[in-house]
């Protein structure tokens, strides 16, 4: 028989397994729980520099594209479009439109970032460049423009990537609710591993450096704009 010791090991090794399955799943309804109660901030008066948007979904280039509309910056740019994709097809994807100076002036796009780590060096090297031409506007502060539930750890890899530059974080509402059961299993499927990847990045990097401690969300500009993301089309690396 064995003897008591070991009973005793097994029986705290259960327990710290139990104990650990608890605390994830208690993290993940509280991830649940923050992005029920996630919007788009309120944006300061103050405008940026430029809109950052990750793809991953129509509706999030069409956020930003909608940010551009109203001045809130005066560049856009776009994160991992495909390789042969140009920018005016790539807002005409959207249903919306711009000028066509306003494309050529305004609005860039990257095609090399295939994840969100990606996604932070290709923001980052524009950045740099940008801001090492003298006769070009520096890039001081962004809005940085994705999903709901990509935000947080997007936020996380440009924090740590991208240095001396202020991003206010412009998280765009999924909705779950629309496509009934089956768009709820889409929804948990997407959040489930989004919030697993989130955990391996936070412990790769820790907590956001200073100056990029918190992420505020308020309600009144996503009411505004009312952009939800089809969670079809939605897929994030």
């Amino acid at each position: 028989m064995p003897s008591s010791r070991k009973l005793r090991t097994g029986l705290i090794f259960k327990y710290l397994l139990l104990a650990g399955f608890l605390s994830w799943l208690a993290g993940y309804v509280i991830f649940l729980g923050d992005l029920y109660r996630t919007f788009p901030p309120n944006l300061p008066a103050k405008k940026a520099d430029m809109i950052v948007v990750l793809t991953g979904g129509a509706n999030r280039i069409a956020s930003g594209i909608e940010l551009l509309q109203r001045d809130v910056a005066d560049r856009l740019f776009i994160s991992g479009v495909g390789t042969n994709s140009l920018p005016h097809e790539v807002v005409r994807s959207t249903g919306l439109s711009l000028t066509r100076e306003r494309l050529d002036c305004c609005v860039k796009i990257g095609r090399r970032a295939s994840d969100t780590h990606g996604n932070a060096r290709e923001v980052k090297e524009f950045i740099d460049n940008t801001n090492a031409r003298p006769n070009f506007p520096p890039i001081n502060r962004i809005i940085l423009v994705t999903s709901d539930y990509h935000m947080k750890r997007a936020y996380l890899e440009f924090a740590h990537a991208i240095s001396g530059v202020e991003m206010i974080p412009y998280p765009v509402k999924t909705s779950q609710i629309k496509d009934g059961f089956d768009g709820w299993s889409k929804y948990l499927k997407i959040t489930f591993w989004e919030y697993n990847k989130g955990l391996i990045i936070r412990g790769l990097y820790g907590a956001a450096p200073p100056g990029h401690e918190s992420l505020e969300t308020g309600t009144e500009i996503g009411a505004e704009i009312g952009i939800e993301i089809d969670i079809e089309t939605e897929s994030d690396a």
